[in-house]
């Protein structure tokens, strides 16, 4: 090889080696971004099944269940004009006898769809009614038990043999 070509052929091998690096250079930073993409995507992923999981727990019944069984009416229908049994399914009965302050935060379990009535056939303040379950207690120091009323909807609203499109699963 002449002198002429030699630094030429340098220079080209030099050009290559650089255009390598660039290139190796360019594959690691398209890596390191697949990997933080990953990352990311792996944090968002567990961070909102971790929050799936907490909402979940707290949608749960947080106290006992004092709930009894009782017989179940059956899932069919009543027929047109024939005499109506007496009804034990979800519902909350209180006696009017109650507090005025106690029949108005009742209200706040009508938003789960639930039933309200007076009903002076009560043996005791309030009863839960819901499909072969029944939770009957008086109110004491005139403080409505709410986590209790919360508690039993959540555990029985939607179980009979009819569901109810909508119906929120608790208060």
């Amino acid at each position: 090889m002449n002198e002429e070509q030699q630094p030429y052929e340098l220079r080209k091998e030099e050009r290559q080696r650089q255009k390598e690096q660039e290139r190796h250079a360019a594959r690691s930073t398209r890596v390191i971004g697949r990997f933080r993409r990953y990352a990311i995507i792996a944090a968002v992923a567990v961070a909102v099944s971790y929050g799936i999981y907490l909402w979940a727990g707290s949608a749960a019944p947080k106290g006992e269940d004092f709930s009894r069984a009782v017989p179940s009416m059956g899932e069919n229908h009543v027929a047109v004009g024939s005499a109506l049994p007496e009804y034990n399914s979800i519902w909350i009965a209180y006696h009017p006898r109650i507090a005025d302050e106690i029949k108005e935060e009742l209200k706040q379990f009508a938003a789960a769809k639930v039933i309200i009535t007076p009903r002076e056939a009560n043996e005791t303040d309030i009863a839960l009614a819901a499909w072969g379950r029944l939770d009957a207690f008086n109110v004491e120091n005139n403080g409505l038990p709410a986590q209790r009323i919360n508690d039993f909807i959540t555990r029985y609203i939607n179980k009979g043999p009819e569901k109810v499109s909508g119906a929120s699963g608790g208060v």
